[in-house]
């Protein structure tokens, strides 16, 4: 191979590293944006605020005796 050659061979394994890298840090990120429980202690009265809601609109829902 020539230099050139190497030279892109280089630089597409640099991407291939980096895209890695990349979607490694992405793939963390949504784990976490997604765990209910980080959410929680990020945002501890919307998710109360959201769960009572939740409780209003299924009782609202169900038919009464």
């Amino acid at each position: 191979m020539d230099d050139r050659t190497k030279q892109v061979v280089g630089e597409i394994a640099d991407a291939r590293t980096a895209l890695d890298r990349d979607l490694t840090a992405f793939q963390q990120r949504v784990e976490q944006e997604a765990n209910w429980q980080a959410q929680f202690h990020k945002h501890t009265w919307l998710v109360l605020g959201c769960s009572a809601l939740a409780g209003l609109l299924i009782s609202a829902l169900l038919p009464r005796p």
